[in-house]
This record gives structure tokens, sequence and C-alpha cells, in this order.
């Protein structure tokens, strides 16, 4: 009974540990999260921001488990928007983007 009991005990800690390595692993490699796709995330900001012209080089990564960066180029037709385009993507209000900093 006793080594049974300590087989499901090794068992549940090797799964969490499984799971806590590999989500830091990825984390390290600077990976994208799975819940964004990044030519949607393009699109979207297209489509919501008239006065963006184009956004190329973008790059998303997670930092931990719940902060997203993301860093691109930007071109606007007015330079004064570029405040409120910062403000409406990366607005702690704003979860639809789920990005904090650039």
């Amino acid at each position: 009974m006793v080594s049974i009991c300590t087989t499901h005990v090794y068992l549940e800690l090797g799964i969490i540990n499984f799971v806590l390595v590999k989500e830091s692993g990825l984390i390290l490699l600077q990976t994208i999260p799975n819940d964004i796709n990044i030519d949607l995330l393009r699109k979207e900001l297209l489509e919501e921001f008239p006065d963006v012209v184009n956004i190329h080089d973008l790059h998303v990564w997670q930092f931990t488990p719940d902060k997203v960066f993301a860093t691109s180029h930007i071109v606007f037709t007015n330079p004064k928007v570029r405040s409120e385009f910062n403000y409406e993507v990366y607005s702690p209000d704003q979860p639809k983007w789920k990005i904090l900093e650039t």
C-alpha cells in the first residue's frame, strides 16, 4: 500500500513539474502566446485604427504567463494619432489584445 501511494505522489509531482518546466522554457525562449495570432492581430489593428497605414516587423512575445509585450514599426497618416493609438492598444483597461507594453 505504501509503495502505491509513493508511486502516485511521484507521478503527480512529475506531472506538475513537467508543466512548470515547459511553461518556464517557453517564457525563456520568448515564444508567442498560444492565444495570439500575429496575422489576425495586425489585421484587427489596421481595421480598428483607420489612421494606421502600415504595421510591419510586428513581434509579440510572452514575458511572464500574464504579461505580453510587442514591438513593431507603425506608419500613421497623422503623427498626432500615435498617442491615441498607444492608449487604446496598451491600456490596462484594454483586454482585447492583451498587450501590456511596447
